[in-house]
């Protein structure tokens, strides 16, 4: 999406609806797609805030969650910022795959590290008719049981907490999503 149409897409919702004088504007980005000359653009637009969905720290966790950036450049992009942005938000998958109480109290501990604004805490879900469906069917892709999840779910808020963030976000740790149909 184009500077020009986030401008159009603001300004209706402007005419629309009273805003704030100063209201909060946040544009999710994905770390692969993000390029500072769009981020100023998003700026001018009225954009003041980035949320990145970097989802892991590991280029392994990332490969098998499909993601096309690195970790290398998403660190970067989360401790820094992008172009007109400062570091804000940052979207992680709390139970990405094959994860283990260790790797995520290391991976949170990183992330927590960064000294951004927030931290979204997502568990990763398997939603019908998705790519992640087929590979989760052929056993490609685990997500944690329920035990697992619930005690990554008492280290994240053990240790969001103790970095003086406690967790205020949700639907972190819900149960798989399982409906009929497609998304």
């Amino acid at each position: 999406m184009t500077g020009g149409s986030v401008g159009r897409i603001l300004q209706k919702i402007a005419a629309l609806w009273p805003m704030a004088n100063d209201p909060e504007i946040t544009l999710e980005a994905n770390p692969a797609s993000a390029d500072a000359a769009r981020f100023a653009d998003y700026r001018a637009a009225g954009v003041n805030r980035v949320s990145l969905g970097i989802q892991a720290l590991t280029d392994a966790d990332l490969k098998k969650l499909g993601r096309l950036h690195d970790c290398r450049g998403s660190q970067g992009r989360a401790e820094h910022g992008d172009g007109p942005f400062q570091p804000g938000f940052i979207g992680f998958d709390l139970c990405p795959p094959d994860l283990s109480d260790a790797a995520w109290r290391a991976e949170l501990k990183q992330a927590l590290a960064f000294g951004t604004d927030h931290l979204s805490l997502y568990q990763l879900t398997i939603e019908p008719e998705t790519p992640y469906a087929l590979l989760h069917r052929n056993g490609q892709l685990r997500i944690p049981d329920e035990d697992l999840a619930a005690g990554l779910y008492e280290t994240t808020q053990e240790l969001t907490q103790a970095a003086g963030s406690p967790l205020m976000k949700s639907p972190i740790m819900r149960a798989p999503v399982r409906r009929a149909g497609t998304i």
